[in-house]
């Protein structure tokens, strides 16, 4: 089998399982964390490089919120078991760089790397991440390519695959729906916030040796946790978040 083909099968099997990819970064990151020392910055170094890391997810998850809500049904979303376009996304934040929403995931990941004051981790979630999502993104266009041939080709030669290119950008079609990210999004924030506590948790335990959460976390966790509830049950059993 060709090199290429065998990158766009794993792809696929990559593509179906995309969501359990964190799971695999969370374990990895409790025996970086235990084997590297990020328990000597001075406090004032800790609090300024974490506030940071949390603007970077921040960022990343308005960027995922701008994408899935100026998409229209059927192009960006939760897919699983097979590709879906129906029509190719050439405008928005898709006129500056083809692959937004991996974009915002790796600004997110990046950020937790950053939380956890850990080199290693960061470089580790970098490679991983780009092989990883290369072989997706493989997969992926050439899918696109097979449906849109002609205008797909037009649309590479013009937007970048990862690094937005500003000078490029086209208002969106589609107006931004809150709807569809509140419908879409709950669960990329609540875990986002759940990871963030996670590492938070995993750092104070190796450097103090005991489990301790701050009070102001469990807060958020609890209000977080409380409006994804309430928001599963009104996607499930009503229609309001229905454009």
């Amino acid at each position: 089998m060709r090199l290429h083909d065998k990158m766009i099968k794993n792809g696929h099997l990559l593509f179906k399982y995309r969501g359990q990819f964190p799971l695999l970064l969370l374990f990895a990151s409790i025996i970086i964390i235990y084997n590297t020392d990020c328990c000597q910055a001075p406090d004032n170094t800790k609090i300024t490089i974490q506030i940071l890391a949390i603007i970077i997810a921040l960022l990343g998850l308005i960027l995922r919120y701008f994408t899935i809500g100026t998409t229209p049904e059927g192009t960006s979303g939760r897919n699983r078991d097979e590709q879906i376009a129906k029509q190719l996304n050439t405008t928005g934040i898709y006129s500056i760089v083809r692959n937004p929403l991996y974009l915002a995931n790796y600004i997110i990941w990046i950020s937790i790397a950053i939380y956890s004051l850990n080199v290693i981790l960061m470089i580790l979630i970098s490679l991983v991440f780009f092989i990883y999502y290369e072989r997706i993104i493989l997969t992926e266009e050439e899918y696109l390519l097979q449906k849109f041939k002609n205008k797909y080709i037009a649309f590479c030669q013009k937007v970048p695959v990862f690094i937005p290119y500003f000078k490029n950008y086209q208002k969106s079609q589609h107006p931004l729906s809150v709807k569809k990210i509140l419908k879409q999004e709950y669960s990329t924030t609540i875990s986002t916030i759940i990871v963030f506590l996670y590492i938070d948790g995993v750092i104070h335990y190796f450097c103090n040796s005991t489990i301790y959460i701050k009070p102001i976390y469990i807060q958020i966790l609890i209000i977080s946790l409380g409006l994804t509830v309430l928001l599963k049950i009104i996607k499930t059993y009503s229609d309001i978040l229905e454009n």
